[in-house]
């Protein structure tokens, strides 16, 4: 038992007992976010942070426009283009490239244009850099507003020395303002264009539409809640978990070149990059979530907090504990994983390996009635991504010998700044 700010918190790491906790989601409930200021300006009760009916009629507006992520494979395969293109470039003047400010400008790219329609141009500013852009300037305020959401030092600080964080705090909320802005007149373009007829092309389309239902509303303030967080929750998740995939490869030069060959074998050398072609592609698969079980973004599922008295396993929390469920912890668990959990092996995402194993072994995504709504989102965007580049480049670390240590964070871990890697044209 430990103290999460003032109160009591627990720490889940054993799958069986996480599966307990997601199921009984009307006992443990989330955290509504006032628990820590910033979190709440930024997100306000949105679909990640809401209980009971209001999480209910959250869901049933955001899940219509996750029901069929493969549209947005075309946008997938475009912005990766236009990611590889970029490589190229970079390598006429560089001999290694920096991965993680790639993978960021791919993703963020790529929600910017598929939630609500803006392209924040974050490819192009690699290549050629506009500090004075509009969209660099959001990207500055999103990335500001990002690092500073939640720093357990303000979260116990905070309410005592209001005066030493008025400066940061001040300067969080010009940086909120942007993205505010940006979300209010996304909203207002979207119920324009479909008043007018224009077909729900963005996910941000998608939820007006379903919001404005005569069955489930969702007001301005609501949309704009659950936009940012799909922004926030979707780009630093899978930009992290592509650098690492790409440290992975290189890393494993073995598990390249039978990833590489599988993907010729499947896919072809020059064909067309179709998600059925990719279906195909079992070892792929394996590979995607071996890199997530032991480099996962997120080192821990959202907090919940007891309603009530609670027998959990062999223990007895009180009503008002914090639980939170250690993924982390759970991903390299040797009980659940056998003793080789260390190491990076996708062969134990086999069927055969699978089967054997506790439905909560693996929960990237979190597990039961709140599984992330994005999981098939991001898993298409890295496997079009994967497929793409390993059939134009062969990846190499300058140093065999490198680790990229995670830069942790409060909520997420981050790929080291220092990964720099070689690509090397196949043809």
């Amino acid at each position: 038992m430990k103290a999460f700010s003032s109160r009591p918190s627990f720490n889940v790491p054993q799958p069986e007992l996480a599966k307990k906790v997601l199921l009984n989601w009307r006992v443990f409930r989330k955290i509504e976010p006032t628990i820590t200021p910033d979190l709440h300006k930024l997100s306000g009760l949105n679909v990640v942070f809401a209980n009971g009916d209001e999480w209910k009629a959250q869901r049933q507006v955001m899940n219509p426009a996750f029901y069929n992520v493969d549209q947005f494979a075309t946008e997938f395969t475009q912005r990766t283009i236009q990611c590889l293109q970029t490589i190229e470039e970079l390598q006429k003047t560089r001999t290694t490239i920096q991965v993680p400010p790639l993978m960021t400008a791919l993703t963020l790219d790529i929600l910017g244009t598929t939630i609500f329609g803006y392209d924040f141009n974050c490819m192009n500013e690699i290549a050629t850099p506009n500090k004075h852009s509009e969209s660099a300037a959001i990207v500055h305020a999103y990335e500001y507003v990002l690092k500073n959401i939640v720093t357990f030092t303000k979260l116990i600080l905070q309410h005592n020395y209001p005066t030493f964080f008025k400066k940061q705090a001040d300067e969080f909320d010009s940086n909120l303002k942007v993205l505010d802005d940006l979300a209010k007149r996304m909203i207002h373009k979207s119920k324009e264009k479909l008043s007018n007829g224009g077909q729900a092309e963005t996910l941000l389309d998608m939820m007006v539409t379903a919001s404005e239902s005569e069955h489930v509303k969702m007001n301005d303030k609501t949309l704009r809640d659950n936009m940012l967080v799909l922004l926030i929750a979707g780009h630093d998740t899978t930009s992290n978990a592509l650098s690492y995939a790409l440290y992975s490869l290189c890393k494993h030069p073995d598990i390249q070149v039978k990833l590489y060959n599988e993907i010729i074998n499947k896919v072809g050398l020059n064909g067309e990059v179709t998600i059925e072609k990719i279906d195909q592609i079992e070892y792929l698969d394996w590979f995607i979530k071996e890199n997530l079980r032991l480099h996962s973004p997120v080192s821990s599922i959202p907090p919940k907090i007891l309603s009530e008295d609670f027998v959990l396993g062999d223990y007895k929390l009180k009503k008002g504990v914090i639980v939170t469920i250690n993924s982390f912890a759970i991903h390299r668990n040797p009980d659940v994983w056998g003793g080789d959990a260390e190491e990076f092996r996708p062969e134990r995402f086999s069927p055969e390996e699978s089967k054997k194993r506790h439905s909560n072994a693996f929960m990237p995504f979190s597990s039961g009635p709140r599984t992330c709504m994005g999981n098939r989102f991001s898993l298409l965007e890295q496997k079009i991504f994967l497929v793409s580049l390993l059939r134009k480049f062969e990846l190499a670390m300058p140093s065999r010998d490198f680790v990229c240590k995670p830069q942790k964070g409060d909520v997420m871990f981050f790929a080291s700044k220092d990964l720099h890697l070689t690509f090397t044209s196949r043809h």
